[in-house]
């Protein structure tokens, strides 16, 4: 058992099968169940119509995810998200230019002097 669990741990990922039981370290005792699983296996992945319907999932699932971030992104905007970030590179960059009164920053900026505030609060935590 220790020559076959070495063994094991030497095998590249490419060369692991489900044989193998790298999770737990150790090889699974039951050739016949392991044959079984790797037959059903591979009968798996060479099934057309079952790899189809995989494919067909994964796109669904992909297109549902990219709806749902679309849907955010689009309540964030209307939320004003978007223009509180811009805003808020806008004042950040004028202080770093050494521009020092609020004031001054929110007029150019475009923005409320509360916001240089905010602003301010966030760049000294």
């Amino acid at each position: 058992m220790e020559t076959e669990l070495k063994n094991c741990r030497e095998k590249n990922y490419e060369e692991l099968d489900l044989k193998d039981d790298f999770m737990f370290g150790k090889v699974m005792q039951d050739e016949e169940l392991t044959q079984k699983l790797n037959g059903a296996v591979e009968e798996a992945r060479l099934n057309e119509k079952w790899r189809l319907e995989y494919i067909k999932e994964r796109l669904y699932y992909e297109e549902m995810r990219k709806e749902a971030y679309e849907e955010v992104y689009e309540e964030g905007e209307r939320a004003g998200v978007g223009k509180g970030i811009k805003i808020g590179i806008r004042v950040y960059q004028a202080i770093q230019e050494g521009k020092k009164d609020d004031r001054q920053i929110a007029e150019s900026v475009g923005c409320t002097i509360e916001e240089v505030e905010t602003v301010r609060k966030q760049m000294e935590e």
